[in-house]
């Protein structure tokens, strides 16, 4: 191989690194994930807890529209939860505005001052034990952010409800 070869070779490494790292760079972007927002240009987005999406979370159709009120439901994502919850974070206070029993979809709605605030979702088996999180994470079992709010203002445990 001459020395023109091996440094053709390497300018089309380093380009296609750069162009892969520009592509994921974009993507993070345009696309950002299920914890940073609830309405995304414009859009609503299904929010949910637990890999095996055990509470399902679903803006209305026209939240997304800058007036700072969020309308929603809440409801279970399999038939062995028996109560799920919606909590949100506003000006510092936890609040519950959405609880749905059985395979009821519990419509809610709530307003914030910017339209910026946490969100937290909970699923309860029949025995009544709480279970609290964001997306893949989950709290220690039976904290809510009713009894440990400074644990759901960790990022781990809430999404960021903005954009409505």
């Amino acid at each position: 191989m001459t020395s023109q070869d091996f440094r053709s070779r390497v300018r089309r490494t380093v380009l296609s690194g750069l162009a892969l790292s520009a592509l994921i760079a974009s993507a993070q972007v345009i696309s950002p994930t299920e914890a940073s927002a609830r309405c995304v240009n414009g859009t609503p987005v299904t929010s949910t807890l637990g890999v095996l999406r055990l509470v399902i979370e679903q803006p209305s159709n026209g939240t997304c529209n800058r007036d700072n009120v969020y309308n929603a439901t809440v409801r279970r994502g399999r038939s062995d939860v028996a109560r799920v919850e919606v909590w949100i974070q506003n000006g510092g206070i936890w609040s519950r505005p959405g609880v749905a029993t059985g395979s009821q979809v519990a419509p809610y709605s709530y307003r914030d001052n910017n339209s910026n605030s946490f969100m937290t979702l909970c699923w309860y088996y029949s025995d009544g034990i709480a279970h609290c999180g964001w997306g893949e994470n989950v709290a220690p079992e039976r904290q809510t952010p009713r009894n440990n709010p400074t644990l759901f203002n960790q990022t781990a445990y809430h999404g960021v409800n903005s954009g409505f």
